[in-house]
């Protein structure tokens, strides 16, 4: 048992990569059902698919870890409940534990009862004398749900399967119904495959797609609509043709939600997870990254803003060169509550190459609660030499400060010089400290 896994729980964390042209086959073994084994094989064999019974899989490990393999590496699964074998009941009910119920075909002789309990599920009936009508329904089987297989695929590789909501068939039925064997273009441009479509193609689709959004959000169907958001965005992310992209962000941004303004606080949610999506798969960046920024422009709320965490998360943590020198250059933008915010980033992520901008604005900034997170930011990178800007800026400030009452500047600057003074004695912190103790607030002191 410890060599081999024979439990369908030791499966459960194996990344086992589904062939999507593969078929296995759950059968009884006898003479009779080798002859329909075998017809069935040839028929998908011609039509390009691999057809494989459990009694054809070499190798030394117990039958039943191969079966179990098998079953998790076939795109489809074909029972035949004829008989009531017992191993295929069994195999049948592992293959639905992991496979999705539209890649299992259950078939059964007409002659042959099924049990009471799969009466409620589909199966087919055939006739062992007739197996070209089998064959054509085994086929036509795999032909109908190759493009809905292909998009449940497409969903979990774009790792967005856990986000449509909480009934994953629900919303894949809803999907379906809407644009029928055009699903296949949402799985091709998920894919990046958009380039086998003309760009009329592609704008009708998107055109239908905002439809269905509006539809559903009209219909408040709203246990599906996030999901027809988050297959949207990824839409919009992973198509090739930039021109189309940014055509309809845009209008996400800008027009489609425009008569829905008794929702504003929702649609600026979508929009945010919009942005976020295009700016961590560095699409569209003229767009998504200057949106970002321009978020900051809002006054930190009292009550808690996930759209405003979830953007600085981003910024906090991107390693990309040109976001950050994005977030430097912001430190010049006109709106205060940008370069507050910017400011406190850059000294959050130490980096050090903001410096230069820091202190420039440092010298003309105007807001007490700007120069209050450009000090701390000075003061988390670290350079000793910034203590004599510091104090030039105190020497140059200091009396109007004390006159506007903005007192709370006071605990700002004594972060920093105690971040950035690595004198023996911290001269420069014990000076200050001397000189404005009777206007710094008392838990500084502790």
């Amino acid at each position: 048992m410890k060599d081999y896994k024979i439990y369908p729980k030791q499966f459960i964390n194996d990344k086992i990569p589904i062939e999507k042209n593969r078929c296995f086959m759950l059968m009884p073994f006898s003479p009779e059902f080798d002859y329909i084994y075998g017809t069935i094989k040839k028929d998908l064999n011609e039509n390009g698919l691999i057809c494989n019974r459990a009694d054809e899989i070499a190798g030394s490990k117990p039958i039943l870890n191969k079966i179990l393999t098998e079953i998790l590496k076939s795109r489809y699964i074909i029972a035949d409940l004829t008989d009531y074998n017992p191993n295929v009941f069994y195999e049948l009910g592992i293959a639905h534990s992991f496979k999705d119920a539209q890649n299992i075909l259950m078939i059964k002789q007409k002659a042959s009862k099924i049990p009471f309990d799969l009466t409620h599920l589909t199966y087919i009936e055939y006739d062992p004398s007739n197996l070209r009508f089998l064959t054509a329904t085994i086929r036509n089987f795999i032909h109908e749900n190759q493009y809905l297989s292909d998009f449940h695929e497409a969903l979990n590789l774009c790792g967005i399967t856990n986000l449509i909501c909480e009934s994953r068939e629900k919303f894949i039925d809803y999907i379906q119904e809407y644009f029928g064997s055009n699903i296949s273009i949402i799985t091709n441009i998920l894919n990046k495959s958009s380039d086998k479509y003309t760009e009329k193609e592609l704008v009708e689709f998107f055109k239908d797609y905002e439809a269905l959004i509006i539809h559903a959000l009209n219909d408040n169907k709203t246990e599906l609509f996030s999901g027809l958001l988050n297959v949207y965005y990824n839409l919009l992310v992973n198509c090739n043709d930039l021109k189309i992209s940014e055509m309809f962000v845009r209008n996400f941004m800008e027009i489609l939600f425009i008569n829905y303004s008794n929702i504003d606080d929702e649609i600026l949610t979508w929009k945010t997870d919009l942005m976020l999506l295009l700016a961590k798969h560095r699409k569209l960046l003229k767009i998504s990254i200057p949106w970002i920024i321009d978020y900051f422009s809002r006054s930190k709320a009292s009550s808690v803003d996930l759209n405003r965490y979830k953007l600085e998360s981003f910024l906090m943590t991107t390693e990309y060169e040109d976001i950050n020198q994005i977030i430097i250059n912001s430190l010049f933008n006109p709106n205060c509550h940008i370069r507050e915010h910017m400011a406190d980033i850059i000294g959050e992520k130490k980096l050090y190459e903001g410096r230069q901008s820091l202190l420039k604005q440092l010298d003309i900034e105007q807001n007490y609660f700007t120069v209050a997170s450009i000090i701390e930011a000075l003061g988390k990178i670290g350079d000793f030499n910034d203590i004599t800007f510091i104090n030039q800026w105190i020497d140059s400030h200091i009396e109007k400060v004390i006159q506007d009452h903005q007192y709370f500047l006071f605990k700002h600057i004594y972060k920093a010089l105690g971040h950035l003074d690595n004198t023996p004695d911290q001269k420069y912190v014990l000076s200050f400290k001397e000189k404005y103790i009777v206007y710094m607030d008392s838990y500084i002191l502790k």
